[in-house]
């Protein structure tokens, strides 16, 4: 894939840090990819499957996006991942604007994002914790997972700050209504606290935990416009890991031995990802698992690799955004 040079207008600051965090040739092949993934990417989304398979979901949404001037040419699968779906970008406001995706029956979000879930493998049955979740795309995605309603697992959400929890609600709330109500979802429950304290007041009690960490974004900069770098600084770098490692330890303390804790982020550095695992593993008794994502085959685009054993970054191009993914095991 040819990808655009990255210009000089390229901030100074962002492109040192990378280079000092990942090494002069990754940090160049990771600020080409920003650039090709601000300039290219689709928009994509997930459907919702509580209480239906794809085919269902996807069947039920179509004459609406139809009706909101999204034909069948607009929409296309996404090869190996049955409930994605990407629409080109100029489709983004109909999309947004039609009734699937302000009712529940679909949920905007990255490819990158969507690959997440996929560590934890099968949840049905569990009990699963979402350690910081708003707005609510990795907590539906964990729902689904779970199985039938009568399945018999559970899952806890998380989210500290009231207006992101509050978005969380009606994200779950919109889903499960569109499923047909509370009896077509598995049990669940929404906690408005902070996340660092749930390990303590909930010891061992789950089997998996997803932690996306509180990060510096930088998967959302492009660096041909400096105005994505508003959120940016070193000082925020400092700022997440602090909170990072606090939420991690936390998300460890609440596993039950045995079980399973995936730690993601949407950023870049080396500090946020590999370097909380690390930080977690020497006060902790854990393991890093080797990394099971199931990469689809026909996934055009997809550029991940591992930069430690059992950790997964995927680098951004047109099509995936930045990510990084690694997979935790309690074992004492």
């Amino acid at each position: 894939m040819s990808r655009r040079a990255p210009r000089a207008a390229t901030p100074a600051e962002f492109a040192a840090s990378l280079t000092e965090s990942l090494g002069p040739d990754e940090a160049e092949r990771v600020l080409a990819g920003l650039h090709e993934h601000a300039a290219y990417a689709p928009t994509t989304f997930r459907l919702n499957t509580l209480g239906a398979d794809a085919g269902a979901a996807a069947a039920r949404v179509r004459p609406m996006l139809e009706a909101a001037g999204l034909g069948a040419v607009d929409v296309e699968p996404v090869p190996g991942l049955p409930t994605a779906r990407r629409v080109a970008t100029r489709h983004r406001p109909a999309l947004t604007g039609s009734a699937p995706a302000t009712g529940g029956g679909l949920y905007v979000q990255n490819l990158s994002s969507q690959l997440a879930g996929t560590v934890l493998g099968d949840l049905a049955g569990r009990r699963v914790l979402d350690l910081a979740a708003a707005p609510g795309g990795k907590t539906l995605d964990l729902l689904q997972r779970l199985g039938p309603a009568d399945a018999g697992g559970h899952l806890a959400a998380v989210e500290p700050v009231r207006a992101r929890f509050h978005t969380l609600q009606r994200n779950v709330d919109a889903a499960v209504t569109w499923a047909g109500g509370p009896a077509a979802a598995p049990s669940h429950r929404l906690f408005n606290t902070d996340g660092r304290q749930v390990g303590i007041k909930t010891p061992g009690r789950f089997d998996a935990v997803m932690l996306d960490a509180p990060c510096s974004g930088e998967a959302r900069i492009d660096p041909d416009d400096p105005a994505t770098l508003g959120f940016w600084s070193p000082a925020k770098i400092r700022e997440c890991v602090r909170k990072q490692k606090a939420l991690l330890a936390s998300a460890f303390e609440a596993c039950a031995v045995g079980g399973r804790i995936a730690y993601c982020t949407c950023t870049i550095n080396r500090l946020e990802n590999e370097g909380i695992v690390e930080h977690l593993l020497a006060r902790r008794a854990g393991r890093v698992e080797p990394i099971d994502v199931p990469l689809p085959e026909g996934l055009e685009d997809l550029d991940a690799h591992t930069p430690a054993p059992g950790m997964l970054r995927i680098r951004p191009t047109r099509m995936f955004s930045a990510f990084f993914i690694t997979l935790l095991r309690r074992t004492g």
